[in-house]
């Protein structure tokens, strides 16, 4: 779809250096007096009916009402007041109209300062009469004088039935009561109940008197009787110190009016210090949206927080919008500009825009909310909803924005129409002789846009504007070239702004042939593609090479862009431009014709299968080797790429393809993770063909980052303990196994010794703090059991021998055995040298001959004793025979003297 490219010529046509956008403008200044308005207010759309702009709500008098009150606001459903008066017999008539002025009072200082309040009216007597109801009371000086007009019914007292009747007929969804409207009974009589069919008491507890609030007022003597003033304080609700209230007579009921009105109505005073709609300002701003329904500005409503009332001339309902009653935005003129829009131009309001131009961040800058009849028409119950708001890249502050905002039309040709949004005081800090700027925001289907597609200051349209964006229209074409200009209003001055063409280009592309034929070898394909750009054909040729490395039956993406090109500066028209909410580009695709069997897709069923050997040893295992098969049983695959996935300690090595496999090509291994290495395999690029089979081996080296894990061998200190039994007495003996090896896996060890303890019977060695023991045919042995995770430890254990029975065990066995053994989990780990994983302790058991010594002992002694006395026989002898000699040579001696 494009724009119409003609434009009528005229001598006022200034080129504008904005910068270019879906809709720019070009000034139009006129020199006719007519135009230089005081202030350039302008009103040239469409005609406005005459609306009142007083204040509607700012001050009452029954004057007023019939405008004012005529409307009920929808807010949050508001509050329902029923008022019950007796009208029995008891009464005077003097005192009835005194009762009847004080409710006319009353509901008058009510429709001042309540805007959500609905009246009725319930007579009781000898009948129960309503006087009207809560949809009558929407007309303020009708429902007025309905109360001037009530007539007395005397007789009973019926207060019961009659509070039961508003219950009925009052507050019912069918009456026009509203389900979340806070509700309020106020009952006013003079005495106690008199023949009434119905029991107070259940009329009070009856479920549909919940969430009421009920006013009691009591007038004259009758109350100080204890059954009457019972009968008040059950009507009252709970305090009585706030809803039961006792005058002397109907003179002082006057007395009442402000208590009561702070009791029951929220007003500036009583509820804090947040306004409603006492300094409204209604009528600030006026927008007619149909024949039904009227939009009405309140920016004082809500302590200056702005709104705005939607009026239904049918319902008489009015409908407040705002963001926020709670005054977050304090004086921010909400509701100062409204501009109802028909976006689709379906002759139906789709948005409503209201301006709030004292909306302040950092300064007035001013902000546009948007809202959106969420349903097709607001005579079928529609309403409207924010959606968000038209925003500004860098808004100026004190600039004012949404001063001004005003529907003007279609002006890009888009189908949609457009806004312009007035900031009259924006650069005025900047220059004060030049300043105020306008923004366009186009329509699109999915609403308005909420950014700005073009921004004219005033000093780009000409020097001296001074408020320029103060007042706008649009919707009419002052050039006679069918396209829609606008008008600006500024100090003094009112500029026209013409409309450039706005060209959209429908780019299409058709190639042939239309898919690229995929061939076996690596021949160069050339094809043609002719391109047509509207009216325009373009033909291009495009050169096919094969083979390919990386992503090669991809789509190919061709990129088309274009761009206007305004050599010719000298038209008598706005120059053209392009719409610049559509690309300038466009992006067509050529795909490739696969062999799929007339199948859209290509379906590959690939089968990978691997073999290895079923064991590696860490720190003996040098080589792996790992055979690998890959199977197309489907169709073609492209660009089927493998990828191997192995521990950081298996170093590749090699990869050797099976002759009859297709070509295979792997690149270096990279590291994939903190403990893997990845490597990628290309397996028959670019066509892996159905039925095509692909094996190889791949052999990695095994390469440890720390020493050799050798298993822990068991050696002995002491092999060989001999222990002499023949001593007969207990012996402690220590028997030591030690490991020393290399455990660098932490594995468990388990380290069993047997000590014998017990053969064919006799007990030779005694043990503490066994885990069990084993036994055989001779010998029965004890086990100790130790658990080691460390590469080096010496285990000792000590055993007690009592040699008590050792002489009888040395007639068969000279020596005993205490064996030591390794264990392990050998599905796990191995051990390299099996021999070391057991020992033995040789216990040599030594004995002393023992000799009988008493036979020699007496033979000695004998023995002794008989050559004791042979040589004593012989001593004797001797003994003898030297007397002999001596005295021989003794008298030898004599004689020779």
């Amino acid at each position: 779809m494009s724009a119409q490219l003609q434009s009528h010529p005229g001598p006022w046509v200034y080129p504008l250096a904005a910068r270019p956008c879906c809709c720019a403008f070009s000034a139009l200044f006129s020199e006719l007096a007519q135009t230089k308005l005081s202030w350039g207010w302008l009103s040239m759309l469409r005609p406005h009916f005459p609306i009142a702009s007083d204040p509607l709500w700012a001050e009452r008098s029954p004057d007023h009402l019939l405008l004012n009150h005529s409307f009920r606001v929808l807010a949050d459903s508001g509050t329902e007041i029923a008022i019950v008066l007796d009208g029995s017999g008891s009464i005077d008539p003097e005192d009835f109209e005194r009762a009847k002025a004080f409710i006319y009072n009353m509901m008058k200082a009510f429709y001042e300062k309540c805007f959500e309040c609905d009246f009725a009216l319930v007579q009781y007597g000898s009948d129960i009469r309503t006087e009207f109801n809560l949809q009558d009371s929407w007309n303020a000086n009708a429902t007025l004088q309905n109360v001037q007009n009530i007539t007395q019914l005397c007789n009973v007292t019926k207060t019961a039935s009659a509070i039961q009747h508003v219950l009925d007929s009052i507050f019912n969804e069918s009456q026009g009561s509203q389900k979340n409207a806070a509700k309020i009974m106020v009952v006013l009589t003079d005495g106690e109940i008199f023949l009434d069919p119905m029991n107070l008491t259940t009329v009070i507890n009856s479920p549909k008197m919940a969430r009421i609030d009920r006013y009691a007022i009591g007038v004259g003597k009758a109350f100080n009787k204890p059954n009457a003033l019972s009968e008040l304080r059950l009507i009252a609700s709970d305090p009585d110190e706030s809803h039961l209230f006792r005058v002397t007579n109907y003179s002082a009921l006057d007395g009442l009016l402000s208590t009561l009105q702070q009791k029951i109505i929220a007003i500036e005073g009583t509820a804090g210090d947040v306004t409603e709609y006492e300094l409204a300002q209604t009528g600030f701003s006026a927008q007619i949206l149909d024949k039904q329904h009227i939009l009405v500005g309140a920016v004082g409503a809500y302590d200056w927080s702005g709104g705005v009332l939607l009026y239904d001339w049918v319902t008489k309902i009015a409908t407040f919008l705002n963001e926020s009653k709670e005054a977050k935005e304090v004086g921010s003129y909400f509701g100062s500009e409204l501009c109802s829009v028909d976006v689709n131009q379906d002759e139906e309001t789709d948005y409503l825009l209201v301006g709030a131009p004292l909306y302040h961040i950092h300064g007035e800058e001013g902000r546009v909310y948007v809202y959106q009849l969420k349903v097709k028409t607001l005579a079928s119950n529609g309403f409207f909803s924010c959606v968000g708001h038209l925003s500004v890249q860098a808004p100026s502050a004190f600039a004012r924005f949404g001063f001004t905002v005003a529907s003007i039309g279609d002006i890009n040709k888009d189908g949609y129409v457009d806004v312009a949004v007035g900031a009259p005081l924006e650069d005025r800090l900047l220059d004060s002789s030049t300043f105020g700027s306008i923004y366009i925001y186009n329509g699109d289907k999915n609403g308005i846009r909420s950014t700005f597609s073009q921004r004219i200051r005033a000093a780009e349209v000409a020097p001296g504007l001074q408020y320029f964006g103060q007042s706008i229209d649009g919707g009419f074409d002052f050039t006679d070239d069918s396209l829609i200009d606008i008008t600006v209003g500024s100090f003094g001055n009112v500029t026209v702004l013409r409309s450039r063409p706005v060209v959209r280009f429908d780019v299409t592309m058709r190639f042939t042939p239309e898919r690229i034929f995929i061939f076996h070898n690596n021949s160069i394909i050339t094809a043609e593609f002719p391109i047509y750009l509207s009216c325009l054909h373009i033909f291009l040729n495009f050169v096919l090479l094969q083979p390919c490395d990386y992503d090669c039956f991809s789509s190919i993406t061709l990129k088309v862009s274009y761009q206007l090109s305004n050599s010719n500066e000298n038209m008598d028209h706005p120059a053209p431009m392009l719409d610049i909410y559509q690309e300038p580009e466009a992006y067509f695709q050529v795909p490739y014709k696969k062999d799929c069997n007339n199948k859209a897709i290509c379906a590959a069923n690939l089968t990978l299968r691997s073999q290895t050997q079923k064991k590696l040893v860490v720190g003996d295992t040098k080589e792996l080797t790992m055979d690998i098969s890959l199977v197309n049983s489907g169709d073609d695959s492209y660009m089927t790429t493998m990828v191997l996935k192995y521990p950081r300690n298996l170093q590749f090595k090699k990869m050797i393809p099976k002759p009859s496999s297709t070509v295979i090509h792997c690149n270096q291994p990279k590291l994939f993770a903190h403990l893997l290495s990845c490597m990628g395999c290309k397996i028959g690029h670019p066509i892996f063909r159905k039925t095509a089979v692909s094996q190889m081996s791949v052999s990695s080296s095994v390469f440890i980052l720390f020493s050799t894990a050798a298993p822990a061998p068991l050696s002995l200190p002491t092999p060989v303990v001999y222990v002499n039994v023949s001593q007969g007495h207990s012996e402690n003996k220590e028997f030591q196994f030690n490991i020393n090896g290399e455990n660098r896996f932490r594995a468990q060890i388990e380290l069993e010794i047997l000590v014998p303890i017990r053969i064919q019977g006799h007990s030779i060695t005694r043990m503490k703090n066994v885990t069990g023991t084993q036994a055989s045919n001779e010998v029965q042995c004890q086990c100790v059991h130790c658990v080691i995770t460390s590469d080096r430890e010496n285990i000792t254990v000590i055993t007690e021998l009592p040699l008590i029975d050792s002489q009888q065990i040395l007639k068969d066995r000279t020596d005993l055995l205490v064996t030591g053994e390794i264990t392990f989990n050998k599905y796990l780990y191995e051990g390299l040298k099996e021999e070391n994983h057991r020992a033995e302790i040789t216990v040599v058991l030594l004995k002393t001959q023992v000799i009988n010594t008493l036979p020699v002992v007496i033979g000695s002694s004998v023995g002794g004793f008989l050559l004791l006395a042979f040589i004593i026989f012989i001593l004797f002898k001797v003994n003898i025979f030297v007397d002999m000699v001596t005295s021989t040579c003794h008298s030898c001696w004599l004689r020779s003297q």
